[in-house]
């Protein structure tokens, strides 16, 4: 009988993939090695690094960030101050409008 798990990673999926800038390194190397797999990818950002933006979402991976790391990532990411520069008040006005016309249907 076939093992289910190896038929589910052999399948092709469509796989959406984000970052922030500091994980645009390790995006990029997943979408490539997503693709090389024949798997598609939709690509939600973010591009090459860039200034901080007003995140206010964390995830991690229980299974690969022990305790300890997942503490310093949390307190780094509580540290974290938001640059108000206009391309990211452009890109929190689109995110808001997102928001506000989903909250309307």
């Amino acid at each position: 009988m076939p093992d289910p798990l190896k038929i589910l990673i052999k399948s092709p999926k469509l796989i959406g993939v984000a970052a922030d800038h500091g994980g645009y390194e390790l995006k990029e190397y997943l979408v490539t090695m997503l693709r090389e797999t024949g798997h598609g990818v939709i690509d939600f950002g973010d591009g090459p690094p860039k200034l901080d933006d007003d995140m206010n979402m964390i995830c991690l991976g229980g299974l690969v960030v022990g305790h300890s790391l997942a503490w310093k990532l949390a307190e780094t990411f509580l540290e974290a101050r938001y640059k108000n520069v206009e391309r990211h008040r452009r890109r929190l006005d689109k995110v808001a409008q997102l928001e506000h016309t989903e909250a309307r249907s």
